[in-house]
């Protein structure tokens, strides 16, 4: 996954993704090497489609 968020929406982590090919979305120390961990501040979410 590049970006993940738990079901808390309080945290969340980002690592590199092959299918996207990023590197961490985030700065910060990489958490075993994989992903970086953060912390929601605040959190806006889009959608399109049919109500």
């Amino acid at each position: 996954y590049g970006l993940y968020v738990d079901c808390t929406l309080l945290e969340g982590s980002s690592a590199c993704c092959a299918t996207f090919e990023n590197e961490p979305l985030c700065g910060g120390k990489r958490k075993g090497g994989k992903s970086v961990p953060f912390e929601c501040v605040g959190l806006e979410v889009w959608g399109i489609g049919p109500t």
